[in-house]
């Protein structure tokens, strides 16, 4: 009896009184809340059939898909910030418990999962979640993305001089946040970078351009100078994640 989750104070009244009854009550393992329900009053059931699905709610599972080139950023125990729809303007604290350990080939993202503490119970099961994470870092050059031309074999930024002549640059890219990316190598702090807007050639052309008229080109338009984001906490933000439930 015990092996088929018959209590142990059932076993002994049974025991006491010599009596086989033909109702049981099923007591639950765990404490949590219904979420699903497989039969009704009065129907016959088979050996092995799932009949309740109980959920400990107290806290919950979001999780999301990280870019592959964040996720230096993201590891176990990171803190994050939960926004649900139903609650604008409400952030709830969580931490990342687990890192998937493959990275999906379609999309070069990798997901995580951030358990969150559900004090009254107010997140749902199937609700869906913005999730932030705040990273520490230090100043770097940055500068707008769409002034860099990639070629697929280098990463140019056309630097203008004090002549008004635009070179070509080979940069190396960091990370990306939001219309900005990071310059690890190429550029230094005060030069002065052609953004794409005032650089009105589609790619193609500036390909041409690089191969036939370098190494410097007149230019006239405005320019925007290579500097560090003024933040030192960056916020990468997470859109539309499903939130899941944790259940025993």
């Amino acid at each position: 009896l015990a092996y088929w989750d018959i209590t142990q104070e059932q076993i002994e009244r049974i025991e006491q009184t010599g009596e086989v009854t033909k109702r049981l009550t099923l007591v639950s393992p765990v404490d949590g809340i219904v979420v699903e329900k497989n039969v009704l009053q009065g129907q016959q059931v088979m050996p092995g059939m799932r009949l309740y699905r109980v959920a400990d709610l107290s806290s919950v599972w979001a999780e999301g898909d990280v870019f592959e080139q964040d996720l230096q950023f993201v590891r176990v125990g990171s803190q994050a910030h939960i926004e649900v729809a139903a609650y604008p303007g409400q952030h709830l604290m969580g931490r990342v418990s687990f890192v998937y350990p493959t990275v999906d080939q379609a999309s070069r993202t990798n997901r995580v999962r951030v358990t969150v503490p559900n004090p009254g119970l107010r997140l749902k099961p199937g609700m869906y979640t913005t999730i932030y994470f705040d990273v520490e870092r230090p100043d770097v050059i940055a500068v707008p993305a769409q002034a860099v031309v990639v070629t697929g074999q280098r990463n140019l930024v056309f630097v203008r001089d004090a002549e008004g002549v635009l070179n070509p640059v080979d940069v190396v890219l960091g990370v990306r946040a939001g219309d900005r990316v990071q310059i690890l190598s190429g550029l230094v702090e005060g030069q002065t970078v052609v953004a794409a807007a005032n650089f009105l050639v589609d790619a193609e052309s500036r390909l041409a351009t690089t191969g036939s008229a370098m190494p410097g080109m007149e230019h006239g338009g405005a320019a925007t100078p290579a500097k560090p984001p003024k933040p030192k906490a960056d916020t990468m933000r997470m859109d539309t994640m499903r939130m899941e439930h944790r259940h025993d």
